[in-house]
């Protein structure tokens, strides 16, 4: 997928591009093949899948959409030591869960890209010492940059988490540094709008 294409196709109507199915364990619920009957039911022409840390329901996925005329697009949602924790519910919300590293969304904008995502991937899990628990390092992210497009995130992203802990100048330097990793062309800051305080003082 070149990126005149990925781009154009965003421009022409809606597209998901921050979706998690049920391989993302507490955060999907739904098949790969269930989202996609949902992108048709709402006629997106395409849909991106972000799974926590990995690329688990990406072949289901391309294969249901191709089957249904659905451009799909994929990536993943990494975990990363280098900026900070991701936010946390409020104390007073019954679904808390462990202090977590923020997420990285990335979708892959060519086969360059999916290759490089998962060599990611892989480097970082080598690592860990309990299952789940792995982060990427910034030199991760530089040596596997090539190809890959970085959103900033919702709640769980770094943009979030750097605004919350030392406000807009905190913000500006994240971005910036992901824009030194990703390159200026690939790097979107993420608008999500469920109408909360915390997300609308963000945006």
């Amino acid at each position: 997928q070149t990126a005149g294409r990925w781009r154009h196709s965003m421009t022409e109507r809606y597209v998901e591009l921050h979706t998690a199915s049920a391989f993302s364990f507490l955060e999907g619920a739904s098949t790969p093949e269930q989202l996609i009957e949902c992108a048709v039911a709402l006629e997106m022409p395409a849909m991106a899948l972000l799974d926590r840390n990995g690329v688990y329901g990406s072949a289901r996925f391309h294969t249901s959409a191709k089957r249904n005329d659905i451009r799909a697009h994929v990536g993943a949602e990494i975990a990363v030591s280098s900026f900070g924790s991701r936010l946390m519910p409020p104390a007073y919300l019954p679904h808390q869960y462990k202090l977590e590293p923020a997420q990285l969304p990335l979708l892959c904008e060519s086969r360059e890209g999916y290759q490089n995502l998962c060599r990611l991937i892989t480097q970082f899990k080598m690592r860990e010492q309990k299952k789940g628990e792995g982060a990427a390092s910034t030199k991760d992210f530089q040596q596997y940059a090539a190809g890959l497009v970085c959103m900033t995130g919702g709640d769980e992203g770094s943009l979030a988490a750097a605004l919350a802990h030392g406000g807009e100048e905190a913000g500006r330097k994240t971005v910036e540094q992901l824009i030194r990793i990703f390159g200026r062309d690939n790097v979107y800051i993420e608008v999500q709008r469920h109408y909360e305080r915390e997300e609308e003082w963000r945006n």
